[in-house]
């Protein structure tokens, strides 16, 4: 056989057994077989974003985030919980689309774009009104105040309808984790 042939197939093997792996580890992680555990970084080398925790060991600063690892089970153990866990709880593994789509405050940002797009109709039309108006400047003053204040209030809802989505995503993202809130400098 060709060597690169063999390098390729070795290489797709790998592939799959990792793949396999990592779909086992977050199965077992998902119903809740795993414990949590310490990874530990020294000061110089901590990214703020990865290791958000902070412990001093002996004297000096360590950096840590908690991670969740699967229990060791056997092939078999985990061929059948494959089996009880699809029936007793179908709905368990679900993707990420799925739980956001779903979740109870994935229409708030919708329904925010829509009046926030009707308050811009609003401002648009009072402005042409007050545009078009011929000399009388307590309507125009009066018409520019209400399309000011038709834009600011269509800002907030879009912000708002932006805020509640991505914390939607966030909660769809990191649901089943615990969050252990350490002060950190």
């Amino acid at each position: 056989m060709d060597p690169r042939v063999e390098a390729y197939i070795e290489k797709a093997k790998q592939e799959i057994a990792e793949k396999e792996a990592k779909e086992r580890a977050d199965f077992l992680v998902s119903i809740g077989l795993c414990e949590e555990q310490r990874v530990y970084c020294q000061t110089g080398h901590a990214k703020r974003s990865e290791y958000p925790f902070k412990e001093i060991i002996n004297g000096q600063k360590w950096y840590y985030r908690n991670e969740l690892v699967p229990f060791d089970i056997s092939d078999e153990e985990y061929a059948e919980l494959r089996k009880y866990a699809a029936t007793l709880n179908p709905q368990k593994e679900k993707t990420y689309s799925h739980a956001l789509k779903n979740s109870s405050y994935s229409s708030l940002p919708e329904i925010y774009n829509f009046f926030s797009a009707l308050l811009l109709l609003g401002c648009f039309a009072s402005c042409s009104v007050a545009f078009y108006s011929h000399g009388d400047w307590s309507l125009i003053t009066e018409l520019l105040i209400i399309a000011l204040t038709c834009l600011i209030a269509a800002a907030m809802l879009f912000a708002f309808g932006k805020i509640i989505d991505y914390l939607d995503r966030i909660a769809a993202h990191t649901s089943g984790y615990e969050y252990n809130a350490e002060l950190t400098e």
